[in-house]
């Protein structure tokens, strides 16, 4: 884990290449927005729309989108929980 996020990257699942989930770390709420304890959902968050990939529909737990770059299938996450 680094800067708010951690990346982890799994190859070989039924021979459908990489994938990367890329998991932005932060505490909800109008509170720590802007903060640096929110460093890692900004993270994400620019990546998502850099690759104008689009949020799926949210769970309790975490936020989410899906995309492809380099033919690399990506996963971005925001936690719904503190992580403190």
């Amino acid at each position: 884990m680094t800067a708010g996020f951690a990346v982890i990257r799994v190859s070989g699942l039924k021979g459908n290449g990489m994938i990367s989930l890329l998991v932005g770390l932060g505490n909800i709420g109008d509170r720590y927005r802007g903060t640096r304890h929110n460093l890692g959902f900004e993270v994400v968050e620019k990546i998502r729309r850099d690759l104008k990939l689009s949020t799926k529909p949210p769970t309790a737990d975490y936020d989410w989108a899906l995309g492809e770059r380099n033919r690399e299938r990506l996963v971005l996450s925001w936690p719904k929980t503190y992580m403190n």
